[in-house]
Parts: structure tokens; sequence; C-alpha cells
């Protein structure tokens, strides 16, 4: 009768193959997998901002081209459009109550921001400007109670500031501080629309800012001439150098700037890169030197070279600036 073959186990040397072959598979995959998920997420957040542009489409044409907007004083009370006491305020077109304390940011939401009803939002709680539940808790209780996914982007990372700098400095309340990493939490709103160009120094060193598709207090939009270049809506690191400044709004890409970007034409780009002071090679050019437009400029125009790029344009038509229109708001 034959005696069975004994069965022979893993040497110490097989394993430690298995192991490190299984090591390098991970080492290989998870790099893949962390880079599909950032892409889902992006094309996820495009795809929230293509119904937000739609929605501001629908806006301008039941609203005499006017682009979705709220004007109101500093100290957060809503005005007319048009009034000389208000100024435009670029996150309430849309989204929920944030919790910056300024400019209505706290405020006005869900059923007063004006796009929301464009995008499907209903039965949306009344306001603390309308309920007059405007107390640090119930503000925040609001905030937290009613949602609305369409304006926040899976890809949100918030803002950074510079160190030293308080959350206070931007209206925010210690107990809020972890809303920094969310412009969602922040302003009720992960989108803006394209208000106002970047903003830059006057030869006295004075910020100034200039409109785009919204008049300084409020109206019609100018007429886009160049509606596949010129963008309607973006998330927020379309503005990150604004001010001459850096958000650190890096969401996509850990070391670089870009943004999702939706068209005049309604069309959507995902990440583009948003060039910061010194990325030249993004910008337009003319004659070999960076430049804010080229048709029918006689040379570069110097004033900061940023608001034009390969991809996209803050203007609505060439020569922006040139027209009386882009007068630098008071």
């Amino acid at each position: 009768m034959a005696r069975p073959t004994p069965r022979r186990g893993f040497t110490l040397l097989e394993l430690l193959v298995v192991i490190a072959i299984i090591a390098l598979l991970i080492g290989i995959l998870v790099p893949t997998l962390g880079t599909v998920r950032d892409k889902g997420r992006a094309m996820s957040c495009a795809a929230r901002l293509k119904s937000i542009a739609t929605g501001v489409q629908l806006h301008i044409t039941d609203n005499k081209e006017l682009l979705p907007q709220m004007q109101v004083t500093p100290a957060g009370e809503r005005t007319p459009i048009g009034s000389p006491n208000g100024r435009t305020i670029g996150p309430l077109f849309g989204g929920k109550v944030g919790l910056i304390n300024g400019y209505g940011i706290n405020r006005y939401g869900g059923s007063t921001r004006p796009l929301n009803k464009y995008v499907g939002v209903t039965n949306a709680p009344a306001d603390p400007a309308v309920s007059g539940n405007e107390s640090p808790e119930d503000i925040r209780e609001l905030s937290n109670a009613f949602q609305i996914d369409i304006f926040e982007s899976p890809t949100d990372r918030g803002l950074r500031l510079p160190p030293g700098v308080p959350v206070g400095a931007i209206g925010l309340a210690e107990e809020d501080a972890g809303a920094i990493n969310s412009m969602y939490q922040l302003n009720g709103t992960s989108y803006i629309l394209n208000d106002h160009a970047l903003g830059q120094a006057s030869d006295t060193g004075e910020l100034l800012e200039r409109p785009t598709l919204v008049p300084c207090s409020g109206g019609r939009s100018p007429r886009i001439r160049t509606p596949n270049l010129t963008w309607l809506a973006a998330s927020y690191p379309i503005y990150n150098y604004d001010r001459g400044g850096d958000l650190q709004q890096r969401w996509y890409d850990r070391s670089r700037v870009e943004a999702n970007v939706a068209f005049a034409d309604l069309h959507v780009a995902t990440t583009l890169p948003v060039p910061g002071p010194t990325e030249n090679e993004l910008f337009v050019e003319f004659n070999g030197q960076p430049a804010e437009w080229t048709p029918g400029q006689d040379g570069p125009v110097d004033i900061g070279c940023s608001n034009v790029t390969k991809n996209y344009s803050f203007f609505p038509e060439p020569d922006w600036f040139d027209k009386p229109a882009s007068a630098p708001c008071q």
C-alpha cells in the first residue's frame, strides 16, 4: 500500500516573494485608483456646473438679459438692482445660506438667491433675512439643515488663508473654522459667475475691480462677442489669484490651480489650468509677449496679463478694457 506524499508548504523565501509581488501591485494600483477617483469627482463637478450654466441661460431668457444677481449693502441689506447704495455680490447668484458674516452671505440662501428656482430648488425654508432668525446658532442650523447639492462640487477643498491670518478676517466665527475647507460651506456655493475681472492695481497702488458680465451696480450683461472663449460660470479656483493673492485652491491637482469652466455657448471644459502671475506660457501673446487680447491691438497691454488665457477669457469681447462699460467700480 502506497504511503501518501506529505504536502509541502511554502518556504519562507517563497512567502517573501509573494508578499513583495503583492506590495508591488498595490504600489502600482493605488495611485491609479486615486487618479480615477479624482477624475470621477472632476466629471461630477462638471456635470453640476453644466446644469448651473443651463439655469443661468434660462434666467437670462426670462429676465431681459439679466444674469442672476443680487445687490446688497455692506451690512447685508438687499437693495434693488441698479441702486447706487448696493453692490453686486457674486456668491449670491445661487446656493444655500453660507457661514460668512458679511454682504448678505449668511442672510440669503435657498429661498432668495435668484438662480435657485431655475435649477430645481423647491420648498426652501425662509432665509434668515426673511424669518428674522439671525443668531449664529440659527444660521448654523439652517446652513446644515437645508442642502442644495447642485451647488456643492465634489472636488471642493475651500481655501487657505496666509499664515497668521485668523478666520475672522473673512467674517467666519471661530466655531465655524472648519468651514474654511469648503467654499460651499463658506459662501453657500462652490461655483461663481463671471461678474468681475481679476483685480488690478492702479498707478497709485489702489486695487481696481472692473466689471465683466455684471455691471458694478447690477443690470443687463453686455453682449458677448466671443461665447466660445468667454466663461460664464466656473468652480471657485478661477478666482484663485484675484486681488494679487493666492488662495491655494488646488482642488483638482495638488501641484497647480485648475478650474472647471462653463462658457457662454454652454460647453464645459474640465480642469483648465488657472495661471499664476509668472506662468506666461498660458497667456495669450502678442509679438511674443503676454497680452490681454490680440485682435485689434497695437501692442501688449500692461495690466497684469491675467484675464485672457489660451483657454478662456473673463472679457465679453476683445479690447474690453477700452470700453466705458469696463470702468472700475467705485
